[in-house]
């Protein structure tokens, strides 16, 4: 299951450590991370929370609602 767990580390790769972009406000930049992080490894919740919290900041709660 090597396979499996390297798949997961470069999705969590770019859920955690790509998660700078948030950070500093380029919320577009981070959203598209996300994206990446899920194609990589749908079965993470990480991406998904740091997606969600990114609609949160931005007060779009009916989009976070329909992901």
């Amino acid at each position: 299951m090597v396979g499996g767990n390297a798949l997961a580390s470069q999705g969590n790769d770019y859920a955690y450590r790509r998660n700078y972009p948030a950070a500093d406000k380029n919320f577009e930049e981070a959203i598209d991370r996300y994206k990446k992080a899920i194609e990589i490894n749908p079965r993470s919740p990480v991406p998904y929370n740091n997606w969600g919290n990114t609609l949160r900041y931005r007060k779009k709660y009916q989009e976070g609602i329909a992901k």
